[in-house]
């Protein structure tokens, strides 16, 4: 059993569950540091929170005053660190990089899917086996 939190219970109130769909998105290292290059510490963390958030809720943001109550910001100095770091990722509520991600993830897991599916109907049918030997009656020319 995972000790991951399901729910959000589970996880102390903090509005947070576990995906089943696409748990987990591409991230690259060089990227994300060329990203944060200028930002404080707390920027560079609520970037990769927002991600985060930005990917469990089907590459859609919650409301300001949501994702101030899920990153636990309080004040106008960490407010405007956030507005700094929704308008430079995030412009008009959408990261591109993101979304992109989840298209090819979505794809690749319908391939997956399909790919699944006609290898198990592939397995149910007898293999080597004539369609004679199921009940039809062969002709004594055919021995």
């Amino acid at each position: 059993m995972s000790s991951r939190p399901e729910t959000e219970e589970q996880a102390g109130g903090r509005g947070m569950k576990r995906t089943s769909t696409l748990p987990y998105f591409q991230l690259d290292g060089g990227q994300v540091l060329l990203d944060c290059m200028g930002m404080s510490m707390e920027e560079c963390g609520m970037y990769l929170r927002l991600m985060a958030i930005y990917w469990e809720g089907d590459c859609r943001l919650p409301s300001r005053e949501r994702l101030m109550q899920k990153l636990g910001i309080r004040g106008a100095k960490a407010g405007a660190g956030l507005d700094r770091v929704l308008g430079e990722f995030f412009p008009d509520g959408v990261n591109e990089h993101l979304d992109q991600c989840r298209e090819n993830a979505l794809q690749t897991s319908r391939r997956n899917s399909a790919n699944a599916s006609k290898g198990h109907q592939q397995r149910k049918k007898p293999a080597g086996i004539s369609p004679k030997t199921h009940g039809v009656e062969d002709d004594p020319e055919d021995f």
